[in-house]
């Protein structure tokens, strides 16, 4: 569908722009973060239409319901896209995604969507026990012996990074967000050289799309961030096309 496809074009892009450096590229990011929220616009409503900003046209989308392609991982995809890009009013429409829908899209084990509440609680602010006891829930399902539909290795090198970060994020000790950022990368790039042979989807190789969605919270919120990694694009890192035109 049109999420995959503009994450397929930012991919492309990133393989000649590892920093983002180029406007194009930032309009292939930008391309990206707009269908993806798009898609979940128009599956919170039933009927009607709904007005999505797409490239530099706002464009008026029939509303959709709950779709199949409208899952949790797609959620994921969306709100990491956002907070690159730093849309509050996109992140906190995704927040907004009633979590039964995501579950009726798709099948997915109970960690991911315990990280997604634990985004939600960070993001709309709720209470830190809140997030707390979010970010424990995802981290006790996210062992491989109880989430058996994630092959182990993703769910170690890729899937549980994120979670780690936001643990340091919020417990606000720099020193081990940057170790652990680090670690993350590491294991991203471990990850994929072993599918180097392998078709793989777009921003997941090139990019560490929620270890740099974690890096921009950290960021803004004034942690020291080492931005020379090739899969974090460090002109995304530090908000330097922010503003550039309207998204």
């Amino acid at each position: 569908h049109t999420f995959a496809a503009t994450k397929r074009l930012s991919d492309v892009r990133f393989a000649a722009d590892p920093d983002g450096a180029r406007l194009e590229t930032w309009e292939a990011w930008v391309w990206a973060m707009q269908t993806g929220s798009a898609l979940f616009r128009t599956t919170v409503a039933t009927e009607g239409t709904v007005e999505c900003r797409i490239t530099d046209r706002t464009l008026r989308l029939p509303a959709t319901g709950p779709v199949p392609g409208a899952d949790a991982r797609a959620w994921l995809d969306a709100f990491y896209l956002a907070t690159v890009c730093r849309e509050q009013d996109r992140l906190t429409l995704l927040c907004n995604v009633p979590l039964d829908d995501l579950r009726r899209a798709a099948p997915a084990d109970a960690y991911v969507f315990h990280w997604i509440q634990t985004l939600r609680a960070f993001w709309l602010r709720q209470p830190m026990d809140d997030v707390v006891q979010h970010l424990i829930a995802t981290m006790e399902t996210s062992h491989p012996h109880v989430a058996t539909r994630t092959p182990g290795d993703f769910l170690n090198l890729i899937d549980h990074q994120p979670a780690a970060l936001m643990h340091r994020l919020i417990a606000g000790d720099r020193d081990a967000f940057a170790k652990a950022l680090a670690e993350a990368l590491e294991h991203h790039e471990r990850y994929w050289s072993d599918r180097s042979g392998a078709a793989t989807t777009a921003l997941y190789s090139r990019i560490a799309l929620g270890p740099l969605a974690l890096a921009c919270l950290a960021h803004d919120s004034d942690f020291p961030v080492d931005d020379t990694s090739p899969y974090l694009p460090k002109h995304l890192l530090k908000r330097d096309w922010l503003g550039e035109f309207p998204t």
